[in-house]
Protein backbone atom coordinates (compact mmCIF):
# COMPACT_ATOMS: atom_id res chain seq x y z
CA UNK A 1 0.00 0.00 0.00
CA UNK A 2 1.66 3.11 -1.02
CA UNK A 3 1.10 6.59 0.77
CA UNK A 4 -1.44 7.89 -0.92
CA UNK A 5 -3.97 4.85 -0.43
CA UNK A 6 -2.77 5.04 3.36
CA UNK A 7 -3.73 8.32 3.71
CA UNK A 8 -7.19 8.14 1.83
CA UNK A 9 -7.82 5.09 4.20
CA UNK A 10 -7.24 6.77 7.29
CA UNK A 11 -9.18 9.91 6.49
CA UNK A 12 -12.34 7.80 5.85
CA UNK A 13 -11.46 6.12 9.44
CA UNK A 14 -11.20 9.74 10.85
CA UNK A 15 -14.93 10.91 9.08
CA UNK A 16 -16.55 7.57 11.30
CA UNK A 17 -14.69 8.32 14.39
CA UNK A 18 -16.28 11.99 13.72
CA UNK A 19 -19.50 10.13 13.23
CA UNK A 20 -18.94 8.66 16.44
CA UNK A 21 -17.66 11.05 18.43
CA UNK A 22 -20.15 13.72 17.37
CA UNK A 23 -22.87 11.21 18.21
CA UNK A 24 -21.20 10.50 21.76
CA UNK A 25 -21.04 14.40 22.78
CA UNK A 26 -25.09 14.28 21.99
CA UNK A 27 -25.61 11.16 24.15
CA UNK A 28 -23.43 11.95 27.22
CA UNK A 29 -23.81 15.89 28.02
CA UNK A 30 -27.28 17.87 27.95
CA UNK A 31 -25.44 20.85 26.29
CA UNK A 32 -23.21 19.59 23.17
CA UNK A 33 -23.44 22.91 21.65
CA UNK A 34 -20.77 23.80 24.17
CA UNK A 35 -18.19 21.32 22.96
CA UNK A 36 -15.78 21.16 20.07
CA UNK A 37 -13.40 18.47 19.03
CA UNK A 38 -10.81 18.29 16.90
CA UNK A 39 -9.28 14.70 15.60
CA UNK A 40 -5.74 15.26 14.26
CA UNK A 41 -3.02 12.38 13.22
CA UNK A 42 0.22 12.91 15.08
CA UNK A 43 3.21 10.40 13.97
CA UNK A 44 1.86 7.25 15.11
CA UNK A 45 -0.76 8.28 16.97
CA UNK A 46 -4.66 9.66 16.72
CA UNK A 47 -5.10 12.34 18.88
CA UNK A 48 -8.98 13.66 19.86
CA UNK A 49 -9.38 17.16 21.36
CA UNK A 50 -12.08 18.28 23.05
CA UNK A 51 -12.69 21.63 23.71
CA UNK A 52 -15.51 23.17 26.16
CA UNK A 53 -16.61 26.61 24.97
CA UNK A 54 -17.47 28.12 28.35
CA UNK A 55 -14.94 27.28 30.09
CA UNK A 56 -12.57 27.57 27.19
CA UNK A 57 -10.29 24.69 28.05
CA UNK A 58 -8.75 21.53 25.80
CA UNK A 59 -8.32 18.23 26.76
CA UNK A 60 -6.39 15.74 24.02
CA UNK A 61 -6.36 12.01 24.33
CA UNK A 62 -3.64 10.40 22.44
CA UNK A 63 -4.72 6.68 20.98
CA UNK A 64 -1.86 4.59 19.13
CA UNK A 65 -2.67 4.46 15.53
CA UNK A 66 -2.08 0.21 15.74
CA UNK A 67 -4.84 0.39 18.13
CA UNK A 68 -7.56 2.38 16.71
CA UNK A 69 -7.16 0.49 13.39
CA UNK A 70 -7.05 -3.04 15.56
CA UNK A 71 -10.25 -1.84 16.84
CA UNK A 72 -11.78 -0.18 13.32
CA UNK A 73 -11.00 -4.17 12.30
CA UNK A 74 -12.87 -5.72 15.05
CA UNK A 75 -16.78 -4.43 14.86
CA UNK A 76 -17.46 -0.65 14.44
CA UNK A 77 -19.35 -1.21 17.93
CA UNK A 78 -16.79 -1.49 19.54
CA UNK A 79 -14.94 1.28 17.95
CA UNK A 80 -18.67 3.46 18.86
CA UNK A 81 -18.29 2.59 22.56
CA UNK A 82 -14.41 3.09 22.85
CA UNK A 83 -15.40 6.48 21.59
CA UNK A 84 -18.03 7.22 23.69
CA UNK A 85 -15.33 5.98 26.87
CA UNK A 86 -12.80 8.52 25.82
CA UNK A 87 -15.65 11.28 25.33
CA UNK A 88 -16.82 10.43 28.75
CA UNK A 89 -13.45 10.71 29.94
CA UNK A 90 -12.81 13.83 28.10
CA UNK A 91 -15.99 15.82 29.65
CA UNK A 92 -15.27 14.54 32.70
CA UNK A 93 -11.52 15.86 32.54
CA UNK A 94 -12.27 18.87 31.13
CA UNK A 95 -15.00 19.86 34.14
CA UNK A 96 -12.15 18.65 36.95
CA UNK A 97 -9.53 20.82 35.90
CA UNK A 98 -7.32 17.90 35.03
CA UNK A 99 -4.90 17.47 32.10
CA UNK A 100 -5.84 20.88 30.79
CA UNK A 101 -4.20 23.32 28.13
CA UNK A 102 -5.68 26.70 28.32
CA UNK A 103 -6.56 27.99 25.40
CA UNK A 104 -5.47 31.75 24.91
Amino acid sequence: MNKKELMKRLNSIDKLIQTFIKKAIVEITKEPFMYSFKTEFRKNMYIISLHHKEINKVVEEPILLQTLIQDICSTEERVELEMNRIIRKLIINVKNDKNTKIIL
